[in-house]
């Protein structure tokens, strides 16, 4: 059941995005040398893989797609649960944060 203060279904304000000053957290999900390349001023990098597991995943991808999809999945959930332990974990339920990465792939999907 859901309260009166719930979005309708197929409310789309709720996917609006925000001033940036209204998040709590910005996180750029890309691996550490992305981050380092370039990133959102104030963003923290919390990569969903690293360096080594992104290069990992894109040899994989040259030879057998599903494979790769299946580790970078692994890496992906392993290291978020690492983030949230760590680091998310230390905000109100009721904080938003805005996440990002880099082509709006695999990576912004989890």
């Amino acid at each position: 059941m859901t309260s009166l203060t719930d979005p309708l279904p197929g409310d789309t304000s709720v996917l609006a995005p925000l001033p940036f000053e209204q998040y709590a957290l910005v996180i750029d999900a890309r691996s550490p040398h992305e981050y380092l390349d370039d990133h959102v001023p104030g963003a923290v990098n919390l990569p969903v893989v690293d360096d080594a597991e992104f290069a990992e995943v894109g040899i994989q991808y040259k030879t057998d797609q599903h494979a790769a999809y299946l580790i970078g999945a692994q890496h992906s959930f392993r290291n978020l649960a690492r983030h949230t332990a760590d680091l998310i974990s230390n905000y109100k339920p009721d904080d938003r944060f805005l996440v990002y990465c880099f082509r709006g792939g695999k990576r912004s999907a989890l």
